[in-house]
Parts: C-alpha cells; sequence; structure tokens
C-alpha cells in the first residue's frame, strides 16, 4: 500500500505540475498580447520650439526620420521614425496648440513656437 500511494502522490504532483505549466504559458500569453494591444494604441507627440526663420519639416527633419509626399499644396509627411500614416491614423502637426492650417514645410517658425507632431485618428 506504500508503494501505491507513493506512485499516486507522484501522479498528482506530476499533473498539478503540467497544470502549472500550462496556465504560466497562457497567463505569460495574455499578458504579452494585451502588452502589444496597449502598445499600438499609446499616443505618440514629438515636440520641439520654433527657430527663427525655419519651416516646421525642416527643424522636424533635422532630429528625425521623415517620409513625405510633395504636392501643390506642400509637403504632406507620411512617416516619422519608421511610424507610417494607416487609412484612419495620421501625423498631424499643431503650432502653439492650434491644428495647423498650411502644409510643414510653408509655414516658418518664430523663436518660441511650440511645434507638435501627433499620431492620431482622423476626425
Amino acid at each position: 500500500m506504500g508503494k501505491e500511494t507513493n506512485w499516486t502522490k507522484l501522479g498528482v504532483a506530476l499533473v498539478l505540475l503540467g497544470l502549472l505549466i500550462w496556465g504560466g504559458r497562457y497567463v505569460i500569453k495574455q499578458g504579452v498580447s494585451k502588452k502589444a494591444a496597449w502598445q499600438t494604441q499609446e499616443v505618440k507627440t514629438i515636440s520641439y520650439l520654433g527657430v527663427e526663420g525655419k519651416n516646421a519639416l525642416e527643424l522636424l527633419r533635422n532630429t528625425h526620420q521623415v517620409d513625405f509626399q510633395t504636392s501643390d499644396f506642400g509637403v504632406f509627411v507620411t512617416e516619422i521614425d519608421g511610424v507610417k500614416n494607416t487609412s484612419d491614423t495620421f501625423w498631424m502637426y499643431y503650432v502653439n496648440d492650434k491644428l495647423a492650417e498650411v502644409a510643414a514645410d510653408q509655414y516658418v517658425t518664430k523663436e518660441g513656437d511650440k511645434i507638435e507632431w501627433k499620431y492620431e485618428k482622423a476626425q
């Protein structure tokens, strides 16, 4: 009877160990997927101050990798530091907390202007 009890205890221990391993993998997997979802919703903002006589695009390109398209209306920024525009989320820039009214290559900054690029959903 003593040997059967030891085998029973060993069997129960192995089943519990298996459940712990399986459960741990599930918890880790859930944590990773939640983290990835949270990271994609993170608001991305790039801020800098204006410099007299320099345009907003020129200052952005001094410190960040920028891709853009040129049109009759000016430059449209399509990607900053590897973060690309999507069908509903874009890089938009603000001057002194107001959405800019001209393309970034056409806005000549003034000393002390607060320029912010925000990656946000179109409204």
